[in-house]
């Protein structure tokens, strides 16, 4: 099966006539789905995929992978856009979310817009709130590995608790797509804030092919060379390969580099990839 994904936003764009923000989108296409992964911070995916003559319309689902707006600021957007398609998303999701440093909180969760217009697409019956693992059609299906969020990559990550509380985010709300084809599968992650390497264990025991690509962040941005070079070891030792962006990290994306080479490929905003899965 061939699929094809195209980088509607990342933190970075080529000379394509495109622009770049911070935050992640992708526009996956596959014989029988078309996806819209993310929205980035902004409307401007939509203004990107109109430079590319990508029409969102032909969307058939949304999935938003966790409740940050780097990742679902454009969710208002995307429901006008993709005017058929069902939006996905974990229903932790909506819960507001706060990055704080030396005391000083901020907010980084959904926009007011982006809630809006959830309440609207849950009205007409189009906002799909997850808890477990969901099929989305024959070859992808959507899961959540959050139970084993990784505390060495959100320590400045706080969520607010249903009792009203606001403590580190659990990460109950991310959410994972994995794509199947006729002999390999697809992983596509946000920012892996559950721990990549978990993700991918759980992926595989998912996924009835074998796990070939990953796209997406894995929140590395922040960690040292010991841990980058441990997971670029445990990286090589297998046979996927991956397109990274986003919290990736500039210098850890370097790192991974010097080991994976050709299996490790760099995401920005206007890029597209063919693949054979």
């Amino acid at each position: 099966m061939q699929m094809s994904v195209t980088v509607l936003l990342e933190n970075h764009a080529d000379n394509n006539g495109c622009m770049a923000e911070h935050g992640l989108s992708l526009f996956i296409e596959t014989p029988g789905h078309h996806i819209l992964f993310d929205t980035g911070a902004s409307s401007l995916f939509a203004r990107n995929a109109a430079k590319m003559e990508l029409e969102l319309f032909g969307a058939d689902s949304i999935v938003i992978s966790h409740g940050h707006m780097d990742h679902g600021g454009g969710i208002a957007k995307a429901l006008r856009e993709a005017s058929n398609a069902n939006i996905y998303l974990h229903k932790n999701s909506v819960s507001p979310c706060y990055f704080v440093k030396n005391g000083k909180k901020k907010y980084i969760g959904f926009p007011d817009s982006a809630l809006k217009a959830l309440g609207e697409a849950d009205e007409m019956g189009r906002a799909i709130y997850l808890e477990d693992d969901k099929k989305m059609s024959e070859n992808s299906m959507i899961f959540t590995s959050a139970k084993f969020a990784d505390p060495d990559l959100h320590s400045n990550l706080f969520r607010e608790y249903p009792d009203g509380e606001i403590d580190h985010d659990d990460f109950s709300h991310e959410i994972f797509l994995m794509v199947e084809g006729d002999y390999s599968s697809c992983l596509f992650a946000g920012c892996s804030h559950s721990g990549i390497l978990k993700i991918i264990e759980d992926a595989r025991g998912k996924s009835k092919k074998p796990l070939k690509h990953l796209f997406g962040g894995i929140h590395t941005g922040e960690i040292g060379t010991g841990k980058i070079n441990s997971l670029a070891a445990n990286f090589a030792d297998s046979e996927m390969q991956f397109f990274l962006g986003h919290c990736t990290g500039i210098i850890q994306f370097s790192e991974l580099h010097r080991t994976l080479g050709s299996k490790l490929n760099p995401l920005h905003t206007g890029a597209n990839f063919t693949l054979e899965i």
